[in-house]
């Protein structure tokens, strides 16, 4: 008897436990919430911000939100060079484009300049050492 007894008032224990915490629970979630004062930073409705809550670091430009696109502290230099050479890069080969066989005959016209200065070189020599072997007899 004395094992049933216990047993039921352990029981009873953890309901009224149960019970307890639940009612608590239920008390404080009636309660109003006490929000943080979040109105000292708010405009009235219609007015300007008076404070500036950020110190610029930019001039204003005509960029996005009138400041410029990139960061001042970036060094964009290569960037530039290198959008430079793509832009040069694009024209020459839209002008090759209208003419592909343009650098087919800038190579031969090369290899024909050489091709011919090489023979004006070796008709040089060959006049020099003909006129040299007569003079000799």
């Amino acid at each position: 008897m004395k094992t049933i007894f216990s047993t039921g008032l352990r029981a009873l224990k953890g309901i009224l436990l149960v019970g307890l915490v639940s009612f608590s629970l239920w008390i404080l979630g009636l309660s109003p919430a006490v929000a943080a004062d979040t109105t000292d930073y708010l405009n009235d409705p219609g007015t300007s911000q008076s404070i500036e809550r950020y110190e610029a670091i930019q001039p204003k430009t005509d960029g996005m939100n009138n400041f410029e696109d990139t960061d001042p502290r970036r060094n964009t230099q290569q960037a530039e060079a290198k959008g430079q050479a793509l832009k040069d890069t694009a024209k020459r080969r839209q002008i090759q484009a209208s003419d592909p066989f343009e650098p087919m005959r800038e190579a031969l016209g090369d290899a024909k300049a050489e091709l011919s200065e090489t023979a004006d070189d070796l008709q040089d020599d060959v006049g020099d050492k003909a006129s040299d072997f007569f003079k000799r007899d």
